[in-house]
């Protein structure tokens, strides 16, 4: 009699593998960082998230708008994701007196709709300063395919405010070297082990 398991058909496909970083899956933290960029096409900078540090940005820096919404966007997901915990915004702000304060505002959208996940505001306590930023998303919050984080940044005053949009934390005109990265530490939800 043939053993049952030399009547399987042998195949050389891999399993399915989710890496997380040994830290995260410890910690049960699922922390993932992106950064702020901007991408260009032809003469039109769009501001957008990425996770890989090492990724080009049209523009080291961003001057924002008093009252207007700096939207940066991340890719679309290809799968299912949930988030909750704190989300950490780490950054450079250059300012001129008197001080912005800065809301930052992170939202899920779906469909073309946005729903606000949470949102802080920070008062800007320097002309040239890092700062850490702080949102808390107390209840989870599901995407689907095809869904995509927004974070919405707004100055709230009519101050001049440079904060940094380059991955790679290079120099611009108004940022020395090491201080153009603006970091997001988004807490996604590990799935059960």
């Amino acid at each position: 009699m043939v053993d049952e398991q030399m009547q399987q058909p042998f195949t050389t496909a891999s399993p399915i593998l989710t890496s997380f970083n040994f830290t995260d899956i410890a910690e049960g933290t699922g922390i993932i960082n992106f950064y702020l960029s901007h991408y260009k096409e032809v003469t039109t900078s769009f501001p957008i998230m990425v996770q890989n540090a090492e990724t080009y940005s049209s523009s080291g820096d961003r001057n924002l708008s008093n009252g207007v919404d700096i939207d940066f966007d991340l890719t679309p997901f290809n799968l299912s994701k949930t988030i909750i915990g704190v989300t950490n915004i780490s950054l450079w702000v250059k300012s001129t007196n008197p001080a912005p304060t800065i809301t930052f505002t992170l939202r899920r959208v779906s469909g073309g709709v946005e729903t606000t996940m949470g949102s802080t505001t920070m008062a800007v306590l320097g002309l040239t300063a890092q700062f850490l930023a702080r949102i808390v998303i107390a209840d989870r919050v599901n995407f689907k395919k095809g869904d995509f984080i927004r974070l919405s940044m707004q100055k709230n005053n009519a101050t001049i405010c440079f904060i940094g949009t380059d991955p790679t934390n290079g120099a611009t005109s108004n940022f020395i070297v090491g201080r153009t990265r603006t970091t997001i530490a988004i807490p996604f939800d590990l799935p059960n082990q």
